[in-house]
């Protein structure tokens, strides 16, 4: 919204007729869980199309709403213009951080679907999720209005990362001198996927030099108490520790290290970064990664098809892509396996991250086909491709 109020590349109008898109900015606060199913509570989710002044039949399907979390979280009354649209709702375009995949003839009505054998709803999918053929089968056509989810596409977590027009370009940082092999940055206690995590954090501990582990949930703690100690430090100096957050932060050692900073170390020092699932198949750190000029080592199909618009023509050529269930299984030595990657392999995937690693980044201003720019323009592309699938004579 930031974007479109300040831009020029991408123009917001007052005009509806000069319109190519109408963007619904539904609920753009809530970011947890609960914050979601208070918003989802409400009545006025029920009857959304009357709250639109310019909906008509003949732009319905360029009405687009973005949701900044997975594309679970949004339920209850949400539903109504969500996972299960009626009328004329059911036409609009969605935008989540997660790719639509149901399973095979699942409808927009009705209750969730199970995984198989499983009284688990189905969610995102099956936790593991390595046959692309498979993967293929459970994504719906998102020009498909009677799909569960319709006309939904994945857009890139915003990263740590943020460029300007004419700034550094931290993705290009250091790519002939990282002395890392791989990093791993993660919490080990992320839902379906922390065996796989703990797994991952054991072999890169085993693996000497070649991998760096950062323990998240140990840095969280660790800010957490400098911060405590802070606010007692700045009680006993007669400091208000809200009023002046900055200096009461300063008076602990510890507390002037950000995260964005600390992971930004840790993965432009490294070719690899490993890229598990974390609470759904997908994950932030692919992006900061990427982002960084590290080369995302995926685990999932989930993490072949995510954010089309903005990696589907340079994801293959950026990524590493590691069986799950051959690793877990333990049939796979997997820094053997990032150790035989020649080198010239390497170099093509690090000069495809410094070429298009942009347009995964929600710039700090009109930087030409960020994140931003692609989730409009693929948006609008969509649109006109339903246009014509819908013209006389097809």
């Amino acid at each position: 919204l930031w974007r479109l109020l300040r831009g020029g590349r991408c123009k917001a109008t007052a005009n509806a007729s000069a319109a190519a898109l109408f963007l619904v900015p539904l609920w753009p606060r809530p970011k947890n869980q609960q914050e979601w199913a208070a918003a989802c509570a409400g009545d006025a989710n029920l009857d959304l199309a009357a709250r639109l002044p310019h909906l008509t039949r003949e732009n319905a399907h360029r009405h687009v709403i973005l949701i900044g979390k997975g594309q679970v979280n949004p339920a209850d009354n949400c539903d109504a213009w969500w996972r299960s649209p009626r009328g004329l709702v059911k036409k609009f375009q969605r935008v989540a951080y997660s790719a639509n995949h149901a399973p095979p003839g699942a409808a927009r009505g009705g209750p969730p679907p199970t995984l198989p054998g499983s009284a688990e709803p189905w969610d995102y999918g099956p936790a593991v999720l390595t046959d692309s053929a498979l993967a293929k089968s459970y994504a719906p056509n998102p020009l498909d209005d009677e799909a569960p989810y319709p006309h939904l596409v994945s857009a890139p977590y915003p990263s740590s990362v943020h460029a300007r027009v004419g700034g550094d370009r931290p993705w290009a940082a250091g790519l002939n001198h990282r002395p890392t092999l791989a990093s791993f940055a993660a919490g080990l206690n992320h839902g379906r996927y922390a065996s796989q995590r703990r797994r991952l954090r054991d072999d890169c501990l085993r693996a000497g030099d070649d991998c760096a582990f950062a323990d998240m949930d140990a840095f969280v703690a660790s800010k957490a108490r400098a911060r405590k100690q802070a606010v007692a430090v700045a009680g006993a100096l007669g400091l208000d520790a809200a009023d002046h957050f900055t200096d009461t932060m300063r008076l602990v050692e510890g507390t002037q290290r950000d995260v964005c900073d600390y992971l930004a170390e840790e993965k432009q020092s490294a070719v690899f970064c490993l890229e598990p699932g974390g609470d759904s198949p997908y994950r932030k750190s692919i992006y900061d990664s990427v982002l960084s000029g590290c080369i995302p080592v995926v685990f999932s199909q989930y993490a072949r098809a995510v954010a089309p618009h903005h990696w589907g023509s340079f994801r293959n050529a950026s990524t590493v892509f590691v069986d799950e269930a051959a690793y877990a299984a333990g049939d796979l030595d997997l820094f053997a396996f990032l150790r035989g990657i020649p080198g010239d392999a390497v170099a093509a995937m690090q000069r495809t991250i410094d070429a298009h690693a942009h347009r995964l980044m929600y710039a700090l201003d009109d930087y030409p086909h960020d994140a931003v720019e692609n989730i409009l323009v693929g948006a609008a592309h969509l649109a006109r491709r339903r246009e014509k699938r819908r013209a006389p004579g097809r």
